[in-house]
Order: C-alpha cells, then sequence, then structure tokens
C-alpha cells in the first residue's frame, strides 16, 4: 500500500517510493528513497507535483495507521517486482480523477487485452521440427491491410504495410550480425568523438540501414537480439537497442522506409551529447545537485553541436535529438516545450528513450521489468507523453516484449518469444527453469493464447509477473534460438 500526497506535504522521515513522472527527469537518481533532510523535499517540489510514499518504510506518526500490506499475489501481475507496485493506493491529493491506482492497471489491462489483431495474427500451424515449431512462420500469403491513420502522424506522411519476409528461424543469425555491426559503428563513432576527431557518419548510416531492413524481414528476430543482450552502460549499445524499438514503433505505424530509417538513426543518436559529460555524473549512485542535474540535461545541447560538424541529417532526425526529454505538459527540457510544439519524431524518441531508461541496469537503480515499465508509463501518459502514442508502443513490441522473461503460474520461468497479437498479454513462450528457478536442460514450449503445451499439465498456464532482465540469474545471452 502506497499514500500518493502532493509534493508540498511531504515530511522528513517520509519514504518516497515513486513520484509523478520518470526518475530520469529528476535529480533523484535512485529509485526510492528516504527523506532525511528539508533540502530533498525543496528539491521534489522543484520537479514533482505529487509523490507515491509507503508508509511501512515511513518513519512512524507521520502516514494514517494501514492495515499490512497485500502479497504479490493478491496485488497481480508484476507487483512484487517494485515496492510502487504493492497493493493499492490512497489517495490523499484531494484528486478525484482516475481509480487512485498508481499503475493505473485497470485502463492499461484493458488496452493490452483489447489491442485490435494486426495482419500477423492466426498464422499458419506449427511444423514438427523444434526450431520451425518455435520460429518457423513464413510471410503472409495474403495481402496486408493498410495500416490505419492516427491523428497524430502527420498527414504528409504515407503509410505502408509492412508484411514479413522472413521466418524468426531463418532471419535470427541476420539480425545479431547486424546488430553487432550497428554496435561496433557505433563504438567507433564514440571513440573518434571522444579523440576530437571530425565525426562521419557514414558507417553508422550503413549499420542502420541494416537493421531496418532485417526488422523489415521479421521485426521478431531483431527485436530478441535486442531485449537478450546484456544491457550495459555504453552510450553505443543503448543507441542501437533505442533504434531497434523505434523502428519496431514505426514498423507498426506503416511508416516507410526511408522514415524508418531516419527514427532509427535519431534513436542511435540520442544520447551523443553525453560524450561530453564527465563520467562521475553518468553513474552517480546518489542525488545529483542541482547544478550537476543542469550539466546532465545539458547533453542534449552538446549532442545538437556535435552533429552539425558532421554531415546534414534530415530535420526531422535532430529534432527528435532536441525534443525527447521534452515532456506533454511542458516540464521537460531543454526548451519546455508543450503538446503539439513537439514533433512527431520528438513524441516517439520520448516515450522509447524513458522505456529504455526504466528497463536498462544502471548504477543507481535496478532495471524494472518491460511490464512494470509499461504500466507506469501508461499512467504517465496522462501528463508526459502522448497517450495514443503510447499505446501504439505497447502495442508495437508487446506487454511482454520477444525476448522478455516472464514468471508463469506454474512457478516456471519463461522467455517470450513470439508476440500473439491479437491476445497480448498470452505470448508463446520457451520454459527456461522450473517452479524452483532451477534452468531446465532442454527448454519446453508453451502457446499461452492457445494453451497448447508440450506437456502434460493439469491447468492452463498463464503469467504470473514481468521480470526484469537477469532474474533468478538467467543469462538471457544464452537463450538466442540460433
Amino acid at each position: 500500500m502506497l499514500f500518493k500526497l502532493n509534493s508540498r506535504d511531504l515530511k522528513v522521515g517520509m519514504f518516497v517510493s515513486e513520484l509523478d513522472r520518470p526518475w530520469i527527469d529528476t535529480p533523484f537518481l535512485i529509485q526510492g528513497f528516504l527523506i532525511k533532510d528539508p533540502r530533498e523535499i525543496t528539491s521534489v517540489r522543484a520537479h514533482c507535483n505529487y509523490a507515491y510514499v509507503d508508509p511501512h518504510r515511513s518513519a512512524a506518526g507521520l502516514l494514517p495507521k494501514v492495515r499490512p500490506q497485500k502479497s504479490a499475489r493478491d496485488a497481480g501481475p508484476g507487483a512484487h517486482s517494485a515496492g510502487a507496485s504493492r497493493g493499492e493506493v490512497i489517495d490523499l491529493t484531494g484528486e478525484t480523477s482516475g481509480d487512485g491506482n498508481i499503475s493505473d492497471t485497470g485502463r492499461f489491462m484493458s488496452m493490452a487485452q483489447n489491442a485490435a489483431a494486426d495482419a500477423q495474427a492466426g498464422r499458419k500451424s506449427f511444423g514438427v521440427k523444434l526450431l520451425q515449431a518455435l520460429f518457423g512462420r513464413g510471410a503472409s500469403e495474403e495481402p496486408l491491410p493498410p495500416p490505419p491513420r492516427y491523428s497524430f502522424i502527420p498527414a504528409g506522411i504515407s503509410l505502408v504495410a509492412h508484411p514479413e519476409t522472413q521466418s524468426l528461424e531463418d532471419e535470427i543469425s541476420a539480425a545479431s550480425r547486424n546488430f553487432d555491426a550497428a554496435k561496433y559503428a557505433m563504438s567507433r563513432m564514440v571513440a573518434d568523438v571522444l579523440g576530437d576527431k571530425h565525426l562521419v557518419l557514414d558507417d553508422l548510416w550503413a549499420s542502420i540501414n541494416d537493421v531496418v531492413e532485417s526488422m523489415l524481414r521479421n521485426g521478431d528476430a531483431m527485436m530478441w537480439i535486442a531485449m537478450t543482450t546484456r544491457q550495459d552502460a555504453t552510450i553505443y549499445g543503448r543507441g542501437v537497442r533505442a533504434a531497434v524499438h523505434l523502428v519496431a514503433l514505426g514498423k507498426h505505424l506503416g511508416l516507410p522506409k526511408r522514415r524508418l530509417s531516419q527514427v532509427a538513426m535519431a534513436g542511435a543518436l540520442l544520447d551523443i551529447g553525453k560524450t561530453a559529460l564527465p563520467l562521475r555524473l553518468l553513474t552517480k549512485p546518489d542525488q545529483l545537485s542541482e547544478d550537476e542535474f543542469n550539466l546532465v540535461k545539458d547533453h542534449v545541447r552538446h549532442g545538437l553541436e556535435l552533429l552539425k560538424k558532421a554531415a546534414p541529417l534530415h530535420g526531422d532526425i535532430i529534432r527528435a535529438i532536441a525534443e525527447h526529454h521534452e515532456r506533454e505538459d511542458g516540464t521537460g527540457y531543454p526548451n519546455g516545450l508543450r503538446s503539439e510544439q513537439i514533433g512527431f519524431y520528438g513524441r516517439m524518441a520520448a516515450i522509447v528513450d524513458t522505456f529504455m531508461a526504466l528497463t536498462d541496469e544502471r548504477p543507481f537503480a535496478q532495471a524494472m521489468s518491460p511490464y512494470i515499465a509499461f504500466r507506469r508509463m501508461t499512467e504517465w501518459s496522462r501528463n508526459l507523453f502522448h497517450a495514443s502514442l503510447t499505446q501504439q508502443y505497447i502495442q508495437a513490441i508487446g506487454v511482454f516484449p520477444v525476448g522478455s522473461l516472464v514468471d508463469l503460474s506454474s512457478g516456471e520461468v519463461a522467455v517470450v518469444v513470439r508476440q500473439n497479437r491479437a491476445q497480448r498479454l498470452k505470448p508463446q513462450v520457451l520454459i527456461v527453469a522450473d517452479p524452483e528457478k532451477i534452468p531446465l536442460s532442454k527448454a519446453v514450449y508453451a502457446d499461452l493464447a492457445t494453451e497448447t503445451l508440450a506437456r502434460d499439465k493439469p491447468a492452463p498456464l498463464t503469467i504470473s509477473a514481468g521480470l526484469p532482465a537477469g532474474s533468478y540469474g538467467l543469462d538471457e545471452r544464452h537463450l538466442r534460438p540460433a
């Protein structure tokens, strides 16, 4: 149980479990902290309108008495993963909108369950061989319908349906090579920046185009690589993964190939300006001072200045980099833009950049599971992100993305191998650990949508929780389907 309080009502001794915005938008790098000094309250007030306080970790007498917390089982999927997802929320702010749930679970679950089936649903039944059975889907024989045009997509963009032409099994090796090549091109580019050499983007462009081509052939293959590659703090590793996620969103929306290359390049370069920051700021395991936070925010300006020295980039790419920390309510940076002042690519980049930050393992914060991250972003999309575009992003990569770990109702652990587009909460999985979380010698396939299991079980399997990368000591790098 948590209490939602106006920031003006915070007191020394309260444990702040969640804020009304992503932690990356504030100087509070640690996700959850005990207020020990009035100056911390002043800082929260400067950045947030309200906060969520955990009464069980706060000093006695500061909050109303509460009954014991609900168990993780009662709290629902993913509830054990983070303090802010525990049980219900008591709203002490006087607000009447919404149902008072920090995770906005009802709206999120409804959106996930009712996502319209796309052209990839209902494909051919599986073959006999395991890899063919798991990954052997081919291109659809029927033409895809034109993608819907949402009001947030600029009128000048012609939309294209993108049928997949390769099975995941056939594409996975090429996806791995293209991902690694793009990461290498990024690392060379960063090395040049740090060495004060002239910034040349030709190799990166070529690698990014290869990533786009791979995702057009089969998007799940590249997403598998991006999700199961051990996350790191490098600018280049995170940049390639951001590119993959932006292409996944753009492909889902029906952007033409040229536009997909543009959003991918923007994703790769979002954080290039961090090369100008002291490493101590990027790895500091504590609250940043106001001056330090301003230095970190200045990475946007540094990035734009670096790119001015390179070959000219399309204006939409530059704008996305400039706006990826802007927020719909005007509380973002560097220019405090609001709503329609933020461009289409900028809105896309803001959503993807935040998801990456929430699900990345960092020196100062544990990674969230994708499921919990999406629940947070669903709530924040009321004010900070474009709500409809946020929902389309969740639909694009799935509530439980390909390559992510999940806990099953049986207690077993599985990795998601394919989305069931019409039933987002029931993907196809490989069971990789038994109920005691001991890795299996051979993974077992299960389709949670059709309840077809490759073993004898008395009850159908469901997902009970999404898991952060590396949970239970499982190394996703060894879960690749190739």
